[in-house]
């Protein structure tokens, strides 16, 4: 499972790797010490940090804007069995697309705060398939360029999400009013089944965008309409 997966790479791997190192400067009788001591720290680092699938929620689109000093996020969350083809369906709590949890705080450290004093579940950031910035974080100077940074010193995103601008980002994130079953895949499958010929906007390009020209080029916006979202403002 991807779990497992994510414990095998960001632990057992970068272990081994230094165990192989140390082996050509220790000597024979301190090796054994060594290797005792790092096989008692990856199975207590592995016991903390396994977390089952089904014990994780999974946003499948961040919304990120700025009001009265601080961050406003929106996570449009999937359950198990959309992002991950696992779990079963039908059951009690297998709505495709949850309602959005909103967040907020003045740094990441805040926001991850307020995310545990309302949710159970361990938030696993790596099934964001896009992101939506919203209206005031884009016309506060400086304050989008330096949230990009910040999101681009965590690799926990992926650079090939799809990234778009808000007018309103709680009527993007409000299923009776956009009208949308899920506003991941709607989100996902819009240039591919809706705009013909346009390559969407990712956040590799907008990366880009920030450190080659210094600013950062209009983004495809999102509108609510009578029925349902468009995307207008397209490159």
């Amino acid at each position: 499972t991807e779990g497992y997966l994510e414990i095998l790479i960001k632990i057992f791997l970068p272990f081994f790797v230094i165990l192989t190192f140390c082996n050509s400067f220790l000597k024979k009788g301190r090796k054994e010490k060594i290797l005792s001591l790092f096989l008692c720290f990856l199975l207590t680092a592995s016991g903390c940090q396994m977390v089952e699938p089904e014990k994780r929620a999974y946003p499948l689109v961040a919304g990120i804007d700025w009001q009265k000093g601080e961050y406003q996020i929106i996570l449009s969350m999937a359950q198990l069995a959309e992002s991950t083809g696992q779990g079963k369906t039908g059951g009690e709590g297998q709505a495709e697309d949850q309602s959005g949890v909103v967040l907020k705080g003045k740094s990441k450290e805040e926001i991850l705060k307020a995310y545990h004093r309302q949710e159970q579940l361990y938030l696993d950031p790596g099934h964001i398939q896009a992101v939506v910035f919203g209206k005031n974080i884009m016309e506060v100077p400086g304050r989008l360029e330096e949230t990009l940074l910040c999101m681009e010193k965590d690799h926990s995103l992926g650079n090939s999400l799809s990234v778009f601008a808000a007018e309103d980002l709680d009527q993007v994130f409000d299923r009776k009013k956009t009208k949308e079953e899920s506003l991941g895949k709607f989100l996902t499958g819009v240039y591919e089944n809706r705009i013909s010929g346009k390559k969407p906007v990712t956040l590799s390009q907008v990366y880009r965008q920030l450190h080659n020209e210094k600013r950062i080029r209009a983004l495809p916006e999102l509108l609510v309409e009578e029925n349902g979202i468009v995307v207008d403002k397209i490159p």
